[in-house]
């Protein structure tokens, strides 16, 4: 199970014992506000569109075909200045009780 980390769009959720895979679908007003995880670690993949992805405070832009990876405990977040579709791969699963909002983030 999980929750949302601001007002995106789930479009599919699907898990294995390995891995939890999120489609995610992005606009203007909805987007994943800066959050971490203890014990995931996160690979955002842009499908169609263009994302800004800012991780432990750096920006990355990116286009079709590209990812990031997002260490474990790494503030992040994702947004767009128009749509976009993201793949979010979360290892091990995503679980609902390591999303931490970012005023819940703790150094070390």
């Amino acid at each position: 199970m999980y929750m949302h980390v601001g007002n995106y769009e789930v479009i599919s959720h699907q898990e294995t014992p390995e891995c939890s895979l999120r489609l995610l679908k992005l606009t203007q007003d909805k987007f994943v506000h800066q959050h971490h995880h203890h014990k995931t670690t996160q690979i955002y993949f842009v499908l169609e569109g263009t994302a800004r992805a800012t991780v432990a405070g750096k920006s990355a832009v990116l286009k079709p075909h590209q990812s990031l990876r997002i260490p474990r405990d790494a503030l992040h977040d994702i947004r767009t200045e128009g749509e976009a579709l993201v793949l979010s791969i979360s290892i091990p699963p995503l679980d609902a009780s390591d999303q931490h909002i970012a005023t819940e983030h703790r150094e070390g």
